[in-house]
Order: C-alpha cells, then structure tokens, then sequence
C-alpha cells in the first residue's frame, strides 16, 4: 500500500512539472530591444507580437535565404531579450540591413556569454534547417518589421522597407 501512495505521488508531481514545462513553452511576457548606445531597452508587450514571435519556434530567422555571408555592414545593432516570468530566457542580435532591405539575426554561439542562457532555454529544434548558433541569417519580413517599428529604425526613403 505504501508503494501505491508513492507512485501515486511521483505521478502527480512528475504530471505537474510537465504541465510546467509545457506552459513553459508558451508565448514570452515580454521582448526588450536594447540600441548599442542605449541604457533604456525598449519593451514589447504587445500581445499579437509576443504570440507570433518566441524563441522556441524562432520565427524571426527567414529560413528560406540561408546563412548571410557575415555580419552586416556599418549600423547599429541591438540586443533582443525575450522574457517569462520575469526573466530572460533567450538573447539575440539584430542588425538593420543599412540598405533598406530586411535585417540580420545573429545567435549567440558556444564563444559567447549567452550562448549556455539560449540553450538551456531550447536543447536543439528539429525545424531548423541548420545550427543557427554563432551565425548571422536573415530576419523574416515580419521580424523586421516589427523591429523597425518598436526600435525607431527606418529604411532609407527610397527601398522597399524592408518588406520583401
């Protein structure tokens, strides 16, 4: 009988660290953007937003155009946290493309600071098309937009803004 409570114990307690885990994985709290000469982040709570962009699903990285070829040219970046519960629990880079055309993602690789928060945060995703640690890549469209739109950032006035 003793064995029964218990097993029965270790079911609701293993049943409710999976319910957790799986809240976990639900849309962040919040998005902070930090400029390179800011001290003050700007914060996303729209719920739209924080529903569309997690780093779970990472739909900011435009998988369709592959690795970008380096770091993008001149302009300032940002650094991009996304929180739950009150802390952050993924980072990125994000650099406007100077150009007017759709930014850059840059995720923290194994040399970088970061890189242990990120992955304790997602072990590995099966979508992903390549290990996007340590590379700069494409922002999506929406991604940019959004970016653009909550940091200040505008296009140049001739381009496409940064919609392709």
């Amino acid at each position: 009988m003793r064995h029964l409570a218990l097993l029965a114990l270790l079911c609701v307690a293993g049943g409710s660290l999976f319910l957790t885990a799986a809240a976990a994985k639900g849309p962040v709290d919040k998005i902070a953007i930090l400029k390179a000469s800011s001290t003050e982040p700007i914060e996303v709570s729209d719920e739209g937003a924080l529903a569309e962009f997690d780093p779970w699903g990472r739909q900011f990285i435009d998988w369709d155009r592959g690795i970008a070829d380096g770091p993008p040219p001149g302009g300032e970046g940002y650094m991009v946290s996304f929180y739950l519960d009150d802390r952050v629990i993924y980072v990125l880079e994000y650099a406007p493309d100077a150009a007017g055309g759709t930014g850059f993602i840059y995720i923290p690789g194994p040399d970088h600071p970061d890189y242990s928060l990120n992955s304790g945060t997602i072990i590995g995703a099966s979508s992903d098309r390549w290990d996007p640690n340590g590379k700069w890549q494409y922002a999506t469209p929406r991604w940019d937009a959004l970016m653009r739109s909550e940091s200040g950032v505008q296009p140049p006035a001739t381009g496409d803004g940064g919609l392709r």
